[in-house]
């Protein structure tokens, strides 16, 4: 466990700042375009991680974003699953952009 605690305290840093991206982002469910521009941040991030990503499109919603990891074949797979747009509608963010309150990003894992 302390190899997995470790790893998230030295990534903290890069978390808050991928978080920080994606939240400053308008993608209320109808906006095909702020959805993408999520989807490319997350595409983006899941290749530097050695990811095969693709999208399928599924209408009006916009995309489906897909990453695949080579791993060990005798091994189960593991799924993760999210979604890219938000209940807030467009220009919340200049509203309310991301920000830290009541601490600091100092890659301790402490906010």
């Amino acid at each position: 466990m302390d190899q997995i605690t470790n790893y998230l305290q030295e990534q903290f840093s890069a978390m808050i700042e991928l978080t920080e991206k994606i939240i400053n982002v308008d993608s209320p469910s109808n906006d095909v375009a702020g959805i993408q521009k999520v989807a490319d941040i997350l595409s983006a991030k899941m290749k530097n991680l050695g990811m095969e990503t693709r999208q399928r499109d599924s209408g009006k919603q916009g995309m489906v974003l897909i990453g695949e990891l080579p791993g060990e074949k005798e091994l189960q797979p593991v799924i993760l699953l999210g979604h890219m747009d938000t209940v807030f509608p467009k220009e919340t963010v200049k509203q309310r952009p991301f920000k830290i309150e009541g601490g600091s990003n100092d890659g301790s894992g402490n906010l």
